[in-house]
């Protein structure tokens, strides 16, 4: 369900004193489970493993390795208390290179959802392959991305129902994926299609870096976080909500900034490393690596921001160095957080200097300051239990890149602070990335230890205390007697006309008047502020299919029911309005840089409420451009 958080280096300390990990009490038994062994898993040249759970304890995990080879993609999920045998996820022989970046879903009942990139360099598409729950299989990996290609830096989060939002990145465009019933279908952005908000770092060749994607417990809204350069190739990061696939559903670009922190001035660049996590009551929690200038130095500090689709929260910093400037030795960065449906939540950072980690904790609507907890060599991961447990993954007793102890760390309830042993300290160094996830109340952390033909692709679980759950505030639903449910506002889209359905053509760019204002216009009114989408559709021949929809006419199709297509023309424009009447300038320009040619079409408009994202019904106007 709620992604377990991606990668983070380590580090950290400074005027604060750091905590030491406590043994857990005998009695917490781990359970470890070799799902793989010898040369292919110590050959395989990314060692990238990924876990995910779901609140009734389904869990899947994933990774690559060799085979006959060539670096390949294995799964595995928990079925009955028990891991199935690993099996490859890019089976078919048409798969002939490795996986450049990969991500998984897991949703209550074994909903599974596995996305992967795979090409050659420059030209990788995107695939996606989907279990409809336990005892079903993983279906072939279908491709998803169509002629778009370049993949780079995935990200999936699902609901409880395996439904969600996929993210990545293609050469300049941010792109995202709404999944539903295990179909793929690409959200329409309003920058050429894309995500991006800055139309001109995009024309610039300027990649976004690192979004990262979570969802509500539904699976039907998210919040994307990404970072992008602007024409002049300064860093900036930004956040979405996105509550369906058409442009009326994709929320304004909001920058997750501050201009200063206690006096330290914001640098232009290193605004990145996001994680994104949603809570209760439709709120997301956006955190990310922002630098400030201390002195003639730059450092990192790991900052948190609430979001609810329009705006952000008040800033708060995770990491534990202080906030006086002159105080400031060391940084912060790769900001990581986890939050359950009744939002608890744990988040850690790593010092940018020394080998220690920061953990905090999230009670009601504030982050406590990171607590530092040792941490030598393996990168640190978090994740939320459904009983509201943390657990962040540190590493003890060894250095370097293969330390030999990973412990997994308690926060919150009576187990606060505890940590439990999760390998085999005998047994061999572990490598230093880890998959880690809650499944229900059960911690699941897949690794690889030993070197060579010794080795494993281990896959350990353990159970998490419960922590009591926080007392939300309660956001009611109308009528509901109090639910604490999140409303979808589906805005009233009333009064709309056109001042003539027969209008001069000319290339004037459509603005808003004034209400007095004279000349050819569009009008509508709305109850709430709101998302308006306005696009053309002009009518052309088409075909009845035997699914009896109507297609374009081919030589395959001559024989079926003539048919009338309603086909979009040009681009759509897009209005934020508040609620009242607007009146726009009309004279058949919409979203592109030339005016509909003359003829005849009816005009599409759609409404999306700009806090919720309930969106109205299509409504047509008839429109004669002469």
């Amino acid at each position: 369900m709620h992604r377990t958080a991606r990668i983070a280096l380590l580090a950290i300390a400074a005027a604060t004193s750091v905590a030491t990990l406590v043994v857990a009490p005998a009695g917490a038994a781990v359970t470890r489970t070799t799902l793989s062994s010898g040369n292919d898993v110590a050959q395989a040249t990314q060692n990238s493993p990924s876990a995910d759970g779901a609140p009734d304890g389904s869990a899947a995990v994933a990774w690559i390795q060799k085979d006959n080879g060539v670096d390949h993609l294995f799964f595995s999920r928990l079925e009955n208390g028990t891991w199935s045998t690993k099996a490859r996820v890019d089976a078919d022989p048409s798969f002939t290179t490795a996986p450049s970046s990969f991500v998984i879903g897991v949703g209550n009942g074994g909903r599974l959802n596995v996305a992967f990139a795979s090409g050659t360099a420059g030209n990788e598409h995107l695939f996606l392959a989907t279990s409809t729950g336990n005892g079903t299989a993983l279906g072939a990996p279908v491709d998803i991305s169509g002629a778009l290609s370049g993949w780079k830096s995935l990200d999936l989060d699902v609901g409880t129902t395996g439904g969600g939002y996929l993210t990545g990145h293609r050469q300049t465009k941010l792109e995202a994926f709404r999944i539903a019933a295990g179909v793929a279908t690409k959200v329409d952005g309003p920058t050429t299609g894309s995500l991006n908000a800055d139309a001109a770092g995009d024309a610039s060749g300027n990649a976004p870096k690192q979004a990262s994607v979570g969802v509500d417990p539904t699976g039907l809204s998210a919040t994307i976080a990404w970072s992008e350069q602007d024409g002049g190739g300064a860093d900036h990061a930004f956040a979405r909500r996105i509550t369906g696939t058409a442009p009326a559903q994709v929320g304004m670009a909001i920058s997750a900034e501050i201009p200063s922190l206690q006096g330290a001035l914001a640098s232009a660049n290193g605004n990145d490393e996001f994680s994104v996590a949603a809570g209760p009551g439709g709120k997301a929690w956006v955190a990310f690596r922002e630098n400030f200038t201390y002195g003639a130095v730059t450092k990192a500090r790991s900052l948190v921001r609430a979001f609810d689709g329009l705006s952000f929260g008040t800033a708060q910093v995770l990491d534990a160095h202080p906030l006086t400037p002159a105080d400031v030795t060391d940084g912060a960065e790769n900001p990581l957080i986890a939050i359950d449906g009744n939002g608890n939540g744990v988040a850690v950072s790593s010092g940018q200097l020394d080998n220690l980690s920061h953990v905090a904790r999230l009670t009601g609507d504030t982050w406590s300051r990171g607590t530092i907890v040792p941490n030598t060599g393996v990168v640190p991961r978090v994740a939320m239990s459904a009983a509201g447990t943390g657990l962040t993954l540190l590493t003890t007793d060894g250095t370097g890149p293969a330390p030999n102890q990973l412990q997994a760390r308690i926060t919150g309830g009576p187990a606060d602070g505890t940590s439990e042993l999760v390998n085999d300290a005998a047994a061999g160094p572990v490598f230093n990335t880890t998959g880690t996830a809650a499944a229900g109340n059960t911690g699941v952390v897949l690794y690889r230890q030993a070197q060579a033909a010794d080795a494993k692709m281990i896959v350990a679980t353990f159970p998490l205390p419960a922590t009591p759950a926080p007392t939300p505030t309660p956001t009611p639903v109308p009528g509901s007697g109090g639910s604490t449910q999140t409303p979808i506002f589906v805005p009233a889209f009333t009064k709309l006309k056109l001042s003539s359905s027969s209008i001069k053509r000319a290339n004037t760019k459509p603005r808003v008047l004034s209400p007095t204002a004279k000349g050819p216009f569009l009008t509508f009114t709305l109850n709430r502020p709101s998302r308006v989408v306005v696009w053309a559709e002009r009518s052309t021949a088409g075909r009845r299919s035997a699914a009896g929809k109507c297609v374009k006419p081919s030589k395959s199709n001559a024989s079926r029911k003539r048919c009338t297509r309603h086909v979009m023309v040009n681009k759509a424009l897009i209005l934020d309005r508040p609620a009242g009447t607007t009146k726009v300038r009309f004279t058949g320009r919409l979203g592109g840089k030339t005016a509909l040619a003359k003829g005849q079409y009816r005009l599409a408009l759609t409404a999306a409420d700009r806090a919720t994202g309930g969106m109205t019904k299509i409504r047509y106007l008839n429109l004669t451009l002469r």
